[in-house]
């Protein structure tokens, strides 16, 4: 039988934007599945790349009950008699933040701690491996990565 994965909490919080969409009120949101790392409610998060910061006012975090049945918490808010005000890495969340221009979020975009940026690269080596190929590649081509 396989374990499941372990959940890297030890880290600093990592949130790759997934989905971009305006909260209640003049919040905004955005979905994503912590890499790593915690997030609280009240915390203030960075978004990379950029300069731009913003505060957490809640998060949903979806989960499935014994049954498989779907349930839903909003951090913050009691629901089922519940209360969660974070976080943990594995969670697929969608958070609510305030404080920030919503020019400045957008698909692909990371949120981590103010304190432990996430370091941009501008040169990486990867190896690609193509199906089909119409016009070989040859070391040094140029490509799109989408």
């Amino acid at each position: 039988m396989l374990e499941p994965p372990t959940r890297d909490i030890s880290s600093a919080f990592r949130l790759p934007v997934s989905n971009v969409f305006r909260g209640q009120g003049a919040s905004i949101a955005v979905a994503g599945r912590l890499c790593t790392g915690i997030v609280q409610v009240g915390e203030r998060v960075r978004i990379v790349p950029g300069d731009e910061s913003a505060v957490v006012k809640g998060a949903f975090v979806p989960l499935l009950s014994a049954s498989c049945t779907l349930l839903s918490l909003e951090i913050a808010i009691n629901v089922e008699e519940q209360s969660m005000r974070w976080a943990a890495a594995g969670s697929n969340v969608t958070m609510h933040l305030i404080s920030v221009d919503p020019v400045h979020l957008g698909i692909g975009s990371v949120l981590c701690p103010t304190t432990d940026v996430v370091p941009l690269a501008t040169l990486f080596t990867a190896r690609i491996i193509v199906f089909d190929v119409i016009v070989p590649i040859a070391a040094g081509a140029s490509v799109w990565l989408l």
